[in-house]
């Protein structure tokens, strides 16, 4: 008897919301003429995928049959990390957009005594309102420190 169990009738896996023409929707309808088509690949490039990974991975991911499409412990095991990598890939990608758009970020300042005692807190203030995803890092000293640690890129 084989250790596979059938796949759900609609199994979806989202990559990148909203950018599926990028990085598709893994999804298995219990075949892979129906993964293919919707997935606006060939079923060819859907098998040679598939062997690919199994190759890759040194076991059998999903047991093809009459039936359709079967799923192996293991296949269910990849299929779960693979789950995890795409939220992974998907927070990177948000977290790179949000950085480009100023939304994400840190920023140094470097202040002389003088200026942070009288200036920051109020500069702090205003930064933090207009643009709280940012995290300022505010360092005092004086001229010399303040100059090496730019020089140092700290």
């Amino acid at each position: 008897m084989s250790s596979a169990r059938t796949v759900p009738h609609a199994l979806y896996l989202q990559s990148v919301p909203g950018k599926a023409h990028k990085n598709p929707t893994l999804w298995f309808q219990k075949s892979l003429k129906h993964a293919a088509e919707f997935l606006h690949l060939t079923q060819p490039a859907i098998s040679k995928t598939l062997k690919e990974l199994e190759e890759i991975a040194g076991v059998t991911l999903l047991e093809r049959g009459r039936g359709g499409v079967l799923i192996t412990p293991e296949g269910e095991v990849f299929l779960r990390h693979a789950a995890t990598s795409l939220n992974a890939l998907d927070q990177a990608l948000n977290s790179v957009s949000a950085l480009q758009k100023g939304e994400q970020g840190s920023l140094a300042v470097g202040a002389l005594p003088s200026v942070a005692a009288r200036l920051m807190p109020l500069a702090t203030q205003i930064f933090k309102q207009d643009f709280p995803h940012i995290t300022l890092l505010l360092e005092g000293g004086q001229h010399s420190f303040l100059v090496d640690r730019l020089r140092r890129n700290d």
